[in-house]
Protein backbone atom coordinates (compact mmCIF):
# COMPACT_ATOMS: atom_id res chain seq x y z
CA UNK A 1 0.00 0.00 0.00
CA UNK A 2 3.01 2.26 1.06
CA UNK A 3 3.90 1.79 -2.53
CA UNK A 4 0.91 3.20 -4.43
CA UNK A 5 -0.29 5.45 -1.92
CA UNK A 6 1.83 8.45 -3.61
CA UNK A 7 0.88 8.06 -7.33
CA UNK A 8 -2.98 7.55 -5.56
CA UNK A 9 -2.47 11.19 -4.16
CA UNK A 10 -1.30 12.46 -6.78
CA UNK A 11 -4.01 11.00 -9.28
CA UNK A 12 -7.01 12.79 -6.85
CA UNK A 13 -5.01 15.51 -6.97
CA UNK A 14 -4.90 15.65 -10.59
CA UNK A 15 -8.74 14.77 -11.03
CA UNK A 16 -9.89 17.47 -8.62
CA UNK A 17 -7.60 20.55 -10.44
CA UNK A 18 -9.25 19.05 -13.48
CA UNK A 19 -12.45 19.25 -12.23
CA UNK A 20 -12.26 22.61 -10.83
CA UNK A 21 -10.71 23.82 -13.88
CA UNK A 22 -13.59 22.44 -16.83
CA UNK A 23 -16.31 23.29 -14.36
CA UNK A 24 -15.02 27.43 -13.66
CA UNK A 25 -15.25 27.14 -17.58
CA UNK A 26 -18.12 25.47 -18.47
CA UNK A 27 -19.99 27.66 -15.44
CA UNK A 28 -20.25 31.31 -16.59
CA UNK A 29 -20.58 33.86 -13.78
CA UNK A 30 -24.70 34.41 -13.87
CA UNK A 31 -26.77 36.48 -12.31
CA UNK A 32 -30.55 35.02 -12.13
CA UNK A 33 -34.03 36.02 -10.19
CA UNK A 34 -37.03 33.40 -12.23
CA UNK A 35 -39.58 33.55 -9.88
CA UNK A 36 -43.35 33.85 -10.08
CA UNK A 37 -43.16 35.30 -6.59
CA UNK A 38 -41.01 38.14 -7.83
CA UNK A 39 -42.20 41.32 -9.23
CA UNK A 40 -39.04 41.95 -11.27
CA UNK A 41 -37.20 38.37 -12.74
CA UNK A 42 -34.12 39.11 -14.44
CA UNK A 43 -30.92 37.44 -15.97
CA UNK A 44 -27.65 39.35 -16.22
CA UNK A 45 -24.01 37.60 -17.61
CA UNK A 46 -21.55 40.01 -16.78
CA UNK A 47 -17.99 40.42 -19.02
CA UNK A 48 -14.81 41.80 -17.26
CA UNK A 49 -12.64 42.93 -19.88
CA UNK A 50 -13.42 45.25 -23.27
CA UNK A 51 -10.63 46.07 -25.81
CA UNK A 52 -9.50 49.77 -25.51
CA UNK A 53 -11.19 52.11 -28.03
CA UNK A 54 -14.23 50.06 -27.78
CA UNK A 55 -17.51 50.76 -25.83
CA UNK A 56 -18.68 47.91 -23.71
CA UNK A 57 -22.14 46.93 -23.75
CA UNK A 58 -23.65 46.10 -20.29
CA UNK A 59 -26.37 44.15 -21.15
CA UNK A 60 -29.13 41.76 -19.39
CA UNK A 61 -32.43 40.72 -19.36
CA UNK A 62 -35.41 42.55 -17.51
CA UNK A 63 -39.00 41.20 -16.85
CA UNK A 64 -42.46 41.63 -14.75
CA UNK A 65 -44.64 38.90 -14.47
CA UNK A 66 -47.39 41.56 -13.56
CA UNK A 67 -46.59 42.89 -16.70
CA UNK A 68 -45.71 46.16 -16.05
CA UNK A 69 -42.95 48.91 -17.61
CA UNK A 70 -39.89 48.49 -16.66
CA UNK A 71 -37.08 50.79 -16.10
CA UNK A 72 -32.98 49.84 -15.59
CA UNK A 73 -30.29 51.72 -15.21
CA UNK A 74 -26.26 50.95 -14.54
CA UNK A 75 -24.46 53.09 -12.20
CA UNK A 76 -20.92 53.23 -12.82
CA UNK A 77 -17.64 55.00 -11.94
CA UNK A 78 -14.46 55.09 -12.17
CA UNK A 79 -12.11 54.64 -8.99
CA UNK A 80 -12.61 57.42 -6.37
CA UNK A 81 -14.52 59.33 -8.18
CA UNK A 82 -18.72 59.69 -7.96
CA UNK A 83 -21.47 57.26 -9.34
CA UNK A 84 -22.88 58.30 -12.82
CA UNK A 85 -26.57 56.69 -14.09
CA UNK A 86 -27.35 55.58 -17.51
CA UNK A 87 -30.46 54.37 -18.47
CA UNK A 88 -30.55 50.89 -20.25
CA UNK A 89 -32.25 51.13 -23.70
CA UNK A 90 -35.01 48.12 -24.18
CA UNK A 91 -34.99 46.09 -27.63
CA UNK A 92 -37.72 46.47 -29.24
CA UNK A 93 -39.83 43.07 -29.01
CA UNK A 94 -37.43 41.72 -26.30
CA UNK A 95 -36.91 41.30 -22.89
CA UNK A 96 -33.07 42.60 -23.63
CA UNK A 97 -31.79 45.45 -22.03
CA UNK A 98 -28.69 46.98 -23.43
CA UNK A 99 -26.61 50.23 -23.02
CA UNK A 100 -22.45 51.00 -23.63
CA UNK A 101 -20.37 52.56 -21.43
CA UNK A 102 -17.85 55.22 -22.71
CA UNK A 103 -14.60 53.88 -23.74
CA UNK A 104 -11.74 53.82 -21.29
CA UNK A 105 -7.72 53.98 -21.62
CA UNK A 106 -5.61 51.22 -21.59
CA UNK A 107 -5.44 49.77 -18.17
CA UNK A 108 -8.11 51.71 -16.33
CA UNK A 109 -11.82 50.10 -15.38
CA UNK A 110 -15.58 51.20 -14.87
CA UNK A 111 -17.35 49.48 -11.42
CA UNK A 112 -20.94 49.81 -11.54
CA UNK A 113 -24.08 47.87 -10.45
CA UNK A 114 -27.43 47.76 -12.06
CA UNK A 115 -30.67 48.81 -10.97
CA UNK A 116 -34.53 47.77 -12.31
CA UNK A 117 -37.62 49.04 -10.99
CA UNK A 118 -41.29 48.84 -12.16
CA UNK A 119 -44.13 51.40 -12.75
CA UNK A 120 -45.62 49.59 -9.54
CA UNK A 121 -42.84 51.10 -7.24
CA UNK A 122 -40.67 47.99 -7.10
CA UNK A 123 -36.76 47.94 -7.23
CA UNK A 124 -34.37 45.39 -7.18
CA UNK A 125 -30.40 46.20 -7.58
CA UNK A 126 -28.10 43.57 -8.75
CA UNK A 127 -24.14 43.38 -7.36
CA UNK A 128 -22.42 40.57 -7.39
CA UNK A 129 -22.20 37.76 -5.09
CA UNK A 130 -19.67 37.95 -1.90
CA UNK A 131 -18.61 34.77 -1.99
CA UNK A 132 -15.73 32.84 1.23
CA UNK A 133 -12.72 34.36 -0.47
CA UNK A 134 -14.56 38.36 -0.34
CA UNK A 135 -15.19 37.74 3.23
CA UNK A 136 -11.90 36.92 4.09
CA UNK A 137 -9.59 39.27 2.13
CA UNK A 138 -11.97 42.10 1.00
CA UNK A 139 -13.46 42.59 5.02
CA UNK A 140 -17.21 44.05 4.53
CA UNK A 141 -15.96 46.09 1.56
CA UNK A 142 -18.84 46.69 -1.36
CA UNK A 143 -18.32 44.17 -4.42
CA UNK A 144 -19.17 45.91 -7.58
CA UNK A 145 -19.07 44.56 -11.31
CA UNK A 146 -16.27 45.49 -13.08
CA UNK A 147 -15.11 45.92 -16.43
CA UNK A 148 -11.29 46.40 -17.53
CA UNK A 149 -10.32 48.20 -20.56
CA UNK A 150 -7.48 46.07 -22.43
CA UNK A 151 -5.31 46.10 -25.05
CA UNK A 152 -3.81 43.38 -27.44
CA UNK A 153 -0.55 41.31 -26.27
CA UNK A 154 1.40 39.95 -29.46
CA UNK A 155 0.23 36.05 -29.84
CA UNK A 156 3.26 34.35 -29.69
CA UNK A 157 4.03 36.03 -25.97
CA UNK A 158 0.79 34.46 -25.17
CA UNK A 159 1.11 31.48 -26.12
CA UNK A 160 4.69 31.20 -24.95
CA UNK A 161 2.89 32.34 -21.47
CA UNK A 162 0.54 29.91 -21.67
CA UNK A 163 2.65 26.84 -22.59
CA UNK A 164 5.40 27.73 -19.69
CA UNK A 165 2.68 27.83 -17.48
CA UNK A 166 1.21 24.47 -17.86
CA UNK A 167 4.56 23.32 -18.59
CA UNK A 168 5.43 24.57 -15.03
CA UNK A 169 2.50 23.24 -13.32
CA UNK A 170 2.81 19.88 -14.93
CA UNK A 171 6.58 19.38 -14.03
CA UNK A 172 5.34 20.64 -10.25
CA UNK A 173 2.38 17.64 -9.92
CA UNK A 174 5.24 15.46 -11.50
CA UNK A 175 7.33 17.16 -8.06
CA UNK A 176 4.63 16.50 -5.93
CA UNK A 177 4.51 12.70 -6.81
CA UNK A 178 8.12 12.05 -6.51
CA UNK A 179 8.03 14.08 -2.97
CA UNK A 180 5.57 11.25 -2.03
CA UNK A 181 7.67 8.90 -2.83
CA UNK A 182 10.58 9.97 -0.83
CA UNK A 183 8.10 10.25 2.16
CA UNK A 184 6.30 7.32 1.86
CA UNK A 185 9.58 4.93 0.30
CA UNK A 186 12.82 6.90 0.76
CA UNK A 187 13.07 7.01 -3.14
CA UNK A 188 12.72 9.93 -5.37
CA UNK A 189 14.64 12.74 -4.42
CA UNK A 190 16.39 12.98 -6.82
CA UNK A 191 13.81 13.24 -9.40
CA UNK A 192 12.01 15.47 -7.29
CA UNK A 193 14.64 18.13 -6.92
CA UNK A 194 15.50 18.32 -10.83
CA UNK A 195 11.87 18.30 -11.40
CA UNK A 196 10.84 21.24 -9.47
CA UNK A 197 13.85 22.93 -10.34
CA UNK A 198 12.50 22.61 -14.28
CA UNK A 199 9.02 23.48 -12.85
CA UNK A 200 10.63 26.54 -11.19
CA UNK A 201 12.66 27.58 -14.16
CA UNK A 202 9.49 27.16 -16.69
CA UNK A 203 7.07 29.29 -14.08
CA UNK A 204 9.89 32.38 -13.51
CA UNK A 205 10.04 32.82 -17.20
CA UNK A 206 6.49 32.93 -17.55
CA UNK A 207 5.32 35.48 -15.27
CA UNK A 208 8.22 37.29 -15.06
CA UNK A 209 9.89 38.48 -18.57
CA UNK A 210 6.81 36.76 -20.25
CA UNK A 211 4.49 38.27 -17.85
CA UNK A 212 5.57 41.67 -17.70
CA UNK A 213 5.37 42.07 -21.83
CA UNK A 214 1.91 40.59 -21.38
CA UNK A 215 0.64 42.82 -18.65
CA UNK A 216 2.48 46.11 -20.34
CA UNK A 217 0.73 45.14 -23.92
CA UNK A 218 -2.94 44.63 -21.88
CA UNK A 219 -2.83 47.15 -19.07
CA UNK A 220 -0.05 49.40 -20.13
CA UNK A 221 2.09 48.46 -16.94
CA UNK A 222 4.22 45.70 -17.17
CA UNK A 223 4.75 45.82 -13.36
CA UNK A 224 2.43 46.76 -10.72
CA UNK A 225 3.71 44.43 -7.40
CA UNK A 226 6.24 45.07 -4.93
CA UNK A 227 7.85 47.50 -4.64
CA UNK A 228 6.38 50.18 -6.87
CA UNK A 229 2.41 48.60 -6.29
CA UNK A 230 0.48 46.30 -4.39
CA UNK A 231 -1.73 43.93 -7.55
CA UNK A 232 -2.12 40.62 -5.99
CA UNK A 233 -1.08 38.99 -9.30
CA UNK A 234 2.28 40.70 -9.39
CA UNK A 235 2.69 40.06 -5.75
CA UNK A 236 1.91 36.68 -5.41
CA UNK A 237 3.51 35.58 -8.86
CA UNK A 238 6.85 36.86 -6.98
CA UNK A 239 6.31 34.74 -3.64
CA UNK A 240 5.91 31.99 -5.36
CA UNK A 241 9.29 32.59 -6.99
CA UNK A 242 11.39 33.53 -3.95
CA UNK A 243 9.81 30.43 -1.98
CA UNK A 244 10.97 28.27 -4.53
CA UNK A 245 13.92 30.29 -5.28
CA UNK A 246 14.84 29.70 -1.45
CA UNK A 247 14.04 26.58 -0.72
CA UNK A 248 15.56 24.85 -4.24
CA UNK A 249 19.23 26.98 -3.53
CA UNK A 250 19.45 25.26 0.02
CA UNK A 251 19.12 22.03 -1.78
CA UNK A 252 21.48 22.83 -4.57
CA UNK A 253 23.27 19.44 -5.82
CA UNK A 254 21.56 16.71 -4.08
CA UNK A 255 23.26 13.36 -3.56
CA UNK A 256 21.89 11.53 -6.30
CA UNK A 257 20.78 7.54 -6.37
CA UNK A 258 17.42 6.04 -6.04
CA UNK A 259 17.78 6.14 -2.48
CA UNK A 260 19.30 9.68 -1.83
CA UNK A 261 18.81 10.61 1.95
CA UNK A 262 20.35 14.63 1.39
CA UNK A 263 19.41 17.43 -0.76
CA UNK A 264 22.01 19.97 -0.57
CA UNK A 265 22.28 21.46 3.05
CA UNK A 266 18.64 20.21 4.09
CA UNK A 267 17.71 16.32 4.60
CA UNK A 268 15.53 14.52 1.95
CA UNK A 269 12.58 14.67 4.55
CA UNK A 270 13.10 18.22 4.99
CA UNK A 271 13.06 19.22 1.44
CA UNK A 272 10.52 16.92 0.33
CA UNK A 273 7.74 18.67 3.24
CA UNK A 274 8.96 21.84 2.43
CA UNK A 275 8.32 21.07 -1.72
CA UNK A 276 4.92 19.66 -0.29
CA UNK A 277 4.12 22.66 1.02
CA UNK A 278 4.88 24.83 -1.41
CA UNK A 279 2.66 23.06 -4.09
CA UNK A 280 0.01 23.86 -1.77
CA UNK A 281 0.86 27.82 -1.35
CA UNK A 282 1.15 27.94 -4.86
CA UNK A 283 -2.08 26.60 -5.75
CA UNK A 284 -3.79 28.41 -2.71
CA UNK A 285 -2.38 31.54 -4.22
CA UNK A 286 -3.51 30.96 -7.30
CA UNK A 287 -7.15 30.15 -6.07
CA UNK A 288 -7.49 33.57 -4.70
CA UNK A 289 -9.35 35.84 -7.76
CA UNK A 290 -7.59 38.87 -9.18
CA UNK A 291 -10.99 40.25 -8.35
CA UNK A 292 -10.93 40.75 -4.63
CA UNK A 293 -8.23 43.39 -5.04
CA UNK A 294 -9.52 45.55 -7.92
CA UNK A 295 -11.94 47.33 -6.22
Amino acid sequence: MRERTPMIVTLALTGIALYSMVHGMMSPDMYRLTAPSSPINYVFVPDDDEFTRSKHHVEGTFWSLAGVSLDVSVLYKKRGTAFEEAKLQQIVGSDKFSSPLPSLAKGERFFYYLRARDSSGNEVEIKPKRNLMDKLFAGGREKLFYVTYEGKPPRPLLIFHVGFIIGAMLLMLHGFHYSLVHVFNGRGLSAAYWTLLSAWFLFTISVLPLGFSIAKSTFGVGWSGFPVGSDITDNKSLAVVIFWAVVLSRAWRPQRGDFASRAGKMSGTTFAGLSLLGIVLTVLAYAIPHSIFVQ
